[in-house]
């Protein structure tokens, strides 16, 4: 071979490296990894923290998903978004984000990411969701692994995965007033004339007959009314039951309106009150369901007994001479 022959082969190998070097793909050539490992299959508990929020717990059992709200309630769910959940999550093949995303520009700080725990019989393991961004108009979303300082670039947005009916939220709509537009509280049982307390300004206090209570005791009262919001719809109760059912009455005369709240007694509150070991368990039977002149027709089951009693057993008072 000629040297003429030589120089042109080593100047076009040459060239042909230095154009090598430029392509895109050559730069990207970090293998993705699989951040989650788990086996879908054997995946029978689900944890979601999303920030400033309480956590919503996942359980499969023979009879498939529930969907546990908090302490009180848990839902018959769907199977078809929680595997959806599981197939866009494992495997996640994810590669490193570049060295200029910071954890807060990926939305992967502690008051910002969503926390995802999945466990099985054998294992658990976790990632931390962050921002979805568009490159090149692929979209990705910023991942992360709980207790490790690498951040990742996910394909897709992850958030779209998360999304879960929440149709056993509490409802807070059917206790709705302002304890300083009170200008009557009723009280008493089904079939017994109400005990009618108004506010005295001669003596500032609520008086019923011969009955009298301090202020301070009724506005206290009238605050734990209000807690009593957290109620959940009461659908397996049967209302032809009703006229079997002990049950006490709350009135309120508002500026507006009258407001009645009817509690009906369905068995001993025998709930214990650390519910924390029953979160996965069947939840037992309310001990009271109410029913409200602002949701005439819901029905609402109440399974904090203790606030419940408190309720009822009104205020304190004592007798005095008009």
């Amino acid at each position: 071979m000629k040297n003429k022959h030589l120089v042109l082969l080593f100047l076009g190998t040459l060239l042909l490296g230095l154009l090598l070097r430029q392509f895109p793909w050559q730069k990207n050539a970090t293998p993705a990894v699989d951040l989650l490992r788990i086996d879908s299959v054997s995946v029978d508990r689900i944890r979601l923290q999303f920030p400033n929020q309480p956590a919503l717990n996942l359980q499969k059992d023979a009879a498939g998903w529930r969907l546990v709200w908090d302490e009180f309630r848990e839902e018959i769910l769907p199977s078809e978004p929680v595997n959806a959940l599981l197939h866009g999550l494992i495997p996640l093949k994810s590669t490193p984000a570049g060295a200029d995303i910071d954890w807060e520009s990926a939305g992967l700080k502690a008051d910002q990411a969503i926390q995802v725990f999945l466990r099985s019989s054998k294992r658990e393991e976790g990632l931390l969701i962050g921002n979805s961004v568009v490159d090149a108009g692929q979209e990705y979303t910023y991942v992360a692994l709980p207790g490790q300082q690498k951040i990742y670039r996910a394909p897709g947005r992850l958030l779209d995965l998360l999304t879960f009916k929440q149709q056993g939220r509490a409802s807070a709509d059917w206790c709705k007033f302002k304890p300083g537009a009170v200008r009557s509280i009723g009280t008493g049982l089904i079939g017994n004339p109400y005990r009618h307390w108004v506010f005295q300004d001669s003596t500032q206090r609520w008086v019923a007959d011969t009955l009298q209570a301090d202020s301070l005791a009724v506005a206290y009262w009238l605050q734990t009314l209000q807690q009593v919001k957290k109620a959940y719809p009461a659908d397996f109760f049967d209302d032809s039951r009703v006229g079997q059912l002990p049950m006490s009455a709350i009135e309120l005369e508002l500026d507006s309106e009258l407001l009645s709240l009817h509690f009906y007694y369905l068995r001993n509150p025998t709930v214990p009150e650390d519910l924390s070991r029953l979160q996965f368990k069947p939840l037992p039977q309310p001990c009271y369901i109410v029913q409200s002149s602002q949701q005439p027709n819901q029905w609402y089951a109440l399974y904090d007994t203790s606030l419940v009693q408190r309720i009822l057993n009104i205020f304190p008072h004592k007798k005095y001479k008009p």
